[in-house]
């Protein structure tokens, strides 16, 4: 079934890309505008802070975040490591809830930015945007029964420049009855000078992703009320069915639906501020908290990014926060 009025068909490629693109925005645009100007506010308190800059392995920019439920560790991928004098062929990262790292391993079979990850537990495959390849890939393990090592197995799911996203950033995906239907993933607009925008692609009666019978839907992260700059992070949350949101560049945190209505708009004063260390967050993901706690919120802040790499952006952070009512 095609999601009415941001549905695109499959045949949007020359020279219908352009076309395909600005009635996906506009419709968009338009479901931005209307949302109610009452959505309740909330905010977070920290309960951890952890820096990725000292891990024995470093991850200078920590991009992107998942959680494995059966080993209890987390994965944080970077996606700027290999552009500065950090780089050890290791872009992948196991942590555990308090920060602490656990192995260091590498993304760059078939790619080469590994932006965003969102691992998928019951299928054991860890899915990768590359937006240096405009691609979302799927990497699931080998015979040692680790992603991130040499037998991995790789397998290219579909290109996103396809549906006009040049810069894909953040990723997650949407699972019904034990079958992925839905990738979705977060563009920050800055290579095709688009809007900051969140991309879905959902499967045709095929049931794979990268064929003609996929279907696509967007909404604008640069209209009010999100304002965006560069979206980044992602998570698409099964327990309350809607999607959390971040950017690099403001610090709120959005709860939406999944056709962009805002749930949520989450503060986030307690840890981030304009002019301070963090400004802003590249992914984020729910896991227990080392409080005791079943559920709380991860985000990962990439720090100063600057092009080229330069010696003091190895600043990385992952914060653990617990989200409260705000008063």
């Amino acid at each position: 079934m095609k999601e009415v009025g941001t549905w695109r068909p499959a045949r949007c490629g020359p020279p219908w890309a352009l076309v395909c693109l600005a009635i996906a925005f506009s419709a968009a645009l338009g479901f931005a505008a209307a949302q109610p100007a009452g959505a309740a506010t909330w905010r977070v308190e920290q309960v951890r802070k952890g820096s990725t800059a000292t891990w024995p392995r470093p991850s200078p920019a920590p991009t992107g975040l998942t959680y494995d439920a059966k080993s209890k560790k987390l994965l944080v991928s970077d996606g700027e490591v290999d552009e500065g004098p950090l780089w050890r062929g290791r872009n992948l990262f196991v942590v555990a809830t308090n920060g602490d790292l656990r192995a260091a391993r590498t993304l760059v079979k078939a790619m080469n930015e590994a932006e965003g990850i969102s691992w998928y537990g019951r299928g054991k495959v860890l899915f990768v945007v590359d937006d240096a390849r405009t691609a979302i890939f799927r990497f699931g393990r080998g015979p040692d029964r680790k992603i991130g090592t040499g037998d991995d197995t790789v397998r290219r799911l579909l290109e996103t420049e396809r549906w006009g996203s040049l810069d894909p950033e953040g990723l997650t995906f949407r699972a019904q009855q034990g079958r992925v239907d839905m990738l979705i993933w977060s563009d920050a607009g800055m290579r095709s000078g688009n809007a900051n925008g969140i991309f879905k692609v959902k499967v045709g009666p095929d049931h794979r992703f990268g064929t003609e019978d996929d279907v696509m839907s967007t909404f604008s992260t640069s209209a009010p009320p999100f304002g965006y700059t560069e979206s980044e992070g992602v998570v698409y949350d099964p327990r309350r069915k809607s999607l959390f949101l971040v950017s690099s560049e403001q610090c709120p945190i959005f709860e939406t639906t999944l056709s962009g209505e805002v749930v949520r708009r989450i503060g986030t004063s307690a840890i981030c501020a304009p002019g301070t260390a963090t400004t802003g967050f590249s992914d984020l993901v729910f896991a227990p908290g080392t409080d005791g706690s079943p559920r709380r919120l991860y985000l990962t802040d990439h720090g100063k990014d600057h092009d080229p790499f330069q010696p003091g952006d190895n600043d990385g952070r992952i914060y653990q926060v617990k989200i409260e009512a705000g008063r």
